[in-house]
């Protein structure tokens, strides 16, 4: 038992390793990473425009540079899409549009970083659990990487 168990402990200390090298590397201008059980990256500043499903030229510009840093990485990213509640809408839901931008910065991650289409797991998450509280809308409108060593 204490074999299997140590053997356990070596690997959750490798593993937490790789996250912290992974985020060491990750880290730069116009981002915040934090470090759980995966390296998360925020980005600061909005990727898409009002009402919009593909990056913005300066959204398109950050997710092609995170692409970029994600080059020969042997990873897996989950990509959360973000929507915004509308003045008239609903305040929750908001699926769709988080869902295909997260499918949209998913395609610029790919191209950028030359990893396959399939290292991008999407998802999305709801328009009432903003990435950025208190802030306009427009940081709102963004996708949020979740990047975990393999």
């Amino acid at each position: 038992m204490r074999a299997s168990q140590s053997k356990l402990a070596e690997e959750e200390h490798s593993r937490q390793q790789k996250l912290t090298a992974l985020a060491a590397h990750l880290g730069g201008d116009g981002v915040q990473v934090t470090t759980g059980s995966t390296v998360t990256i925020t980005f600061d500043d909005g990727l898409f425009g009002p009402d919009a499903i593909s990056p913005s030229a300066d959204g398109r510009r950050a997710l092609a540079h995170w692409g970029a840093v994600l080059e020969g990485q042997d990873v897996r990213v989950t990509d959360i899409g973000h929507g915004v509640a509308v003045p008239g809408g609903p305040a929750t839901g908001g699926w769709s549009t988080a869902l295909a931008r997260a499918a949209s910065a998913a395609r610029v991650l790919a191209t950028a970083s030359g990893q396959p289409l399939t290292t991008f797991a999407i998802t999305s998450a709801d328009q009432a659990t903003p990435v950025h509280e208190g802030t306009d809308a427009a940081a709102n409108r963004t996708v949020t990487l979740e990047v975990t060593p393999r």
